[in-house]
Order: C-alpha cells, then sequence, then structure tokens
C-alpha cells in the first residue's frame, strides 16, 4: 500500500490490540480452527510505530494473494491483466550483532534481499493461478496450480532459490491430447479517450483468420471481479471444431486492479457495456470473425454491459445467451427491503436517496433502454428459485421486448427462455446435469449462428425436463 494507507492501517491495528499489563493474569484462550488468540503489542518483534513499507505500490500490478514462508514472499500478481508469480527474497539487516539484538530486544525489519517472476508454462499467455497449501514455513518450495483456455490445470512445485518448476500432478485430463494443438494470447481493444481494453483470445493452431470462424465472446465487469482465463472442455471442443474463445475484460472488473473497477461503478457503470461494444467490434475488424457468426455470453451482474451491447448494437451480434441475468438494476435498488440491496449500494449506488444515481442508472439499464432495432436469437437461462437475481428479471425483459417488437412491426427473433426447476443463482450440482445445460446452450448458440448443418459441431442437445417456452 502507499505511506498513507500503510499509516491508516497501523492506527487501526494498534486500536484493535490490547496492551494488557505483564503482571495481570490473563484468562487462557481455547484454541481454534483459525489460530485466533490474543497478542501483547510490546511482543512484537518490530512496534507498529516502526512497520514500513516492504515493496512500493504499483497501479498496474495488483497484488491478488501472497504466501508467506521464513526466508520468501510469494506475490500473486496482476501484470497488465495477467496473472503472474513473483518470488520476494527477505532477510533483515545484518549489520547488527545477535549480541547487540539480545541486548536492545529489538529486531531490524525484513528487506527485499532479491526478487524474481516465476517462468510459468503458459509462457506469458493469459492464465489462471491458484495458490496450493504450503504448510512447511521453512521451506525453499511452494506449490501452486496453473491452467489456461488451452492448458488443463496441473500442479506444481516451485524452487525458490532457483526458480525451477516441477510438475507434480495432472489435475484434469481431456479426452484428447491438446498439446501444440491451441492458442491464446492477448490483445488490447481501444476505446474512446484511448482506453485500452484487455481481450483474451483462444483458438485453433492454423484456422484462418478471414472473418470465416465463429465467435464466442464472454464478458462480466462488475464487483472487481476478474473473468477468469481457466480450462474449460466445453471451451476446448468448441475450438477444436473451429470456434474463437474471447473475453472482453472490460471496465468494473479487477483485471487491471482497484482503478479498472472503479472506471466501471457507480456513474461510471455505462462505461462496461461500451467497452464491450468495443471489444467486439475490435475481434472483427482483427479478422476472427463478423456480425452474423459472432455469439456474446454473460453472467448475473455481466448481463448490464451484454444487455447495453443488445440495445446499442443488435447488429453486432449473431447470437447471445444471458444467464441468471442481471437486466433491471434500478426495481432491486428502490426497494432496501430486500436482502442485497444495501449491500450492492457501493457497487451501484442508492438511486433512492441520489438523484444523480437515479438518472444514470436508468440510462444504462438494459429493461429501461430496449431499442428499435432487431435484436439477434436469445437464449435466457434462469433459476425458478434464484433469490440473488429472481428469473422474473428476464421474464419481464422478455415480455417487454415482445411487446414492443410486435407495437412497432420489426422481425422478431427467437427469445428463448430455459427455466431451472432446481438450483438457485448457480446450476444444480452433478456433472450430468451440468452436461445437459451446455449440450442446450451449445446446441442453441449452433443454430443461432448458422453451423447447425457442419460436421463437427458442439454437444447436441438432449431432451431434458426442463421448461422450454419458444413463444
Amino acid at each position: 500500500a502507499d505511506p498513507e494507507m500503510a499509516a491508516r492501517a497501523r492506527t487501526r491495528l494498534a486500536d484493535t490490540m490490547t496492551d494488557v499489563d505483564a503482571n495481570e493474569e490473563e484468562e487462557e484462550l481455547p484454541n481454534t480452527s483459525l489460530g485466533l488468540g490474543v497478542v501483547h503489542a510490546s511482543a512484537l518483534p518490530c512496534p507498529p510505530e516502526r512497520w514500513q513499507p516492504l515493496r512500493p505500490p504499483c497501479v498496474e500490478t495488483p497484488i491478488e494473494d501472497v504466501d508467506i514462508f521464513r526466508d520468501w514472499l510469494v506475490l500473486y500478481e496482476r501484470r497488465f491483466g495477467i496473472q503472474s508469480l513473483r518470488v520476494l527474497r527477505i532477510g533483515t539487516d545484518d549489520s547488527t550483532s545477535d549480541v547487540q539484538r539480545s541486548a536492545t530486544h529489538s529486531t531490524s525489519p525484513p528487506m527485499i534481499l532479491d526478487e524474481r517472476l516465476v517462468q510459468l508454462p503458459t509462457a506469458g499467455a493469459p492464465c489462471k493461478l491458484t495458490a496450493s497449501p504450503n504448510r512447511d514455513f521453512t521451506s525453499d518450495l511452494f506449490n501452486f496450480e496453473v491452467s489456461s483456455p488451452t492448458l488443463p490445470r496441473q500442479a506444481y512445485s516451485c524452487h525458490m532459490p532457483s526458480g525451477e518448476l516441477k510438475l507434480r500432478a495432472a489435475l484434469e485430463e481431456p479426452p484428447q491430447s491438446l498439446e501444440g494443438l491451441l492458442h491464446c494470447e492477448q490483445r488490447w481493444a481501444v476505446a474512446s479517450a484511448g482506453v485500452r481494453i484487455p481481450v483474451t483470445i483462444a483458438h485453433r493452431r492454423g484456422i484462418a483468420i478471414d472473418k470465416s470462424a465463429p465467435l464466442l465472446v464472454m464478458c462480466y465487469g462488475a464487483y472487481g471481479a476478474c473473468l477468469d482465463t481457466d480450462f474449460r472442455p466445453e471451451w476446448a471442443a468448441l475450438m477444436l471444431r473451429g470456434w474463437v474463445v474471447a473475453f472482453a475484460h472490460v471496465r468494473g472488473g479487477g483485471e487491471l486492479g482497484p482503478r479498472w473497477h472503479a472506471a466501471g461503478r457507480l456513474l461510471s457503470k455505462p462505461a462496461s457495456a461500451r467497452d464491450l461494444r468495443c471489444a467486439v467490434e475490435s475481434l472483427h475488424e482483427w479478422g476472427y470473425s463478423q456480425p452474423e457468426r459472432t455469439a456474446a455470453a454473460a453472467d448475473s451482474a455481466g448481463g448490464l454491459a451484454l444487455g447495453g451491447l443488445l440495445n446499442a448494437a443488435p447488429e453486432l451480434l449473431g447470437a447471445a445467451l444471458l444467464r441468471s441475468a442481471f437486466l433491471d438494476p434500478y426495481t432491486p435498488m428502490v426497494d432496501a427491503a430486500l436482502p442485497l440491496t444495501a449491500e450492492d449500494y457501493e457497487e451501484w449506488g442508492d438511486p433512492a436517496t441520489d438523484e444523480a444515481v437515479m438518472q444514470c442508472m436508468l440510462a444504462y439499464s438494459p429493461y429501461h433502454n430496449l431499442s428499435d432495432r432487431p435484436y439477434p436469437p436469445t437464449l435466457y437461462c434462469v433459476g425458478q428459485n434464484d433469490r440473488r437475481v429472481p428469473c422474473t428479471q428476464s421474464l419481464r425483459f422478455i415480455a417487454r421486448l415482445r411487446h414492443r417488437t410486435a407495437q412497432r412491426e420489426l422481425s422478431a427473433m427467437p427469445q428463448l427462455i430455459h427455466v431451472r426447476e432446481n438450483g438457485g443463482h448457480m446450476p444444480d450440482g452433478g456433472r450430468y446435469r451440468r452436461l445437459e445445460h451446455l449440450a442446450l446452450e451449445y446446441a442453441f448458440l449452433t443454430k443461432a449462428v448458422g453451423l447447425e448443418n457442419t460436421t463437427g459441431h458442439p454437444l447436441r442437445a438432449k431432451r431434458t425436463r426442463s421448461r422450454i417456452s419458444a413463444r
């Protein structure tokens, strides 16, 4: 953190500590699974007022996780939107002898003696890193997991002094080897005012970049959450069949740190939909696909970005997939009795008390800004028992869109809704049920972008007991 943030953190820590008189008898606290207990402020190796920043802040490299060892720190960072691992060797000032330190009862604060970036098997391409259990505080090895859209999840150990990696286990085994078959990279779409939007692109090696491939674009852009670029067998299945899979890391997410999140929340929320539009247009300009063969997918709060794109430029898409989509932020945010409303004020604002927030929200809400242009075929997947984003959000959106289409005598594309009778905001568990949902979604996307008569298309939909309305 910067010095001001560090000072506030020291103040908060000092306020929460109780300096108990050494002669006063303390009640012994039982051990807990979290290892919580009472500590004397005077017993810390270094008093809080002497704390110093170990590493200067860097806006472009936010730290997402830390593994701590006796002689090492491992930082899980994002460097320009791509996750990376940095290993720091830490130690103390050796200019003071052990006798002097013992006599003064003081310990020098640690400092960085050396650092290096770990060379990952993804060779700098977008990936997802996850910390594994590291139970030996004195070890020179640390464990982690890595995956990417083209690399199934693998467990590695890293020898911190040398940076050497050792494969411990392949945690996912696809039906066929993908080595050398798929390619993943990050490119930058340039929006208005020169804002650069990271776009992750994955596809089969050797495909023609001539606008003929089908394209699936995914987005989220809310709560500072990152759109993970990990491995999914269903994405690999699409890529092996000639699809291009892209991830638009729009403002509102956390891919470029807290500032990227702040640039897509509250009064700046419309930027998420604008960024998605810019990403889709850039993918077309780069030759990956064309509007008729482009599909976009979003979950939950990502529905605001995709819904905004559907309203602003429906002609850019040949199909859309909205899962538990948040399409009307205004109605729930003015109802303080709902369980998540107060919690979401920090992300969306309070339209009931702030006129500027209300006007902004009504201006970007997909439900309140339907277009007069024809919409692409869209599949809405909702949960009947969803308490977070009720299925009525999608139902009301479809009803209003159909009414508007009929009223203006526009050509109507299919607007389908798939209602899951089990499960809530997330689909109900079970591998086979998940495969059924994927089969339905991919059958819809394949037909919508005009690939239903080609060979080797994605999984075909099976008949399920779920209710599908094509009205």
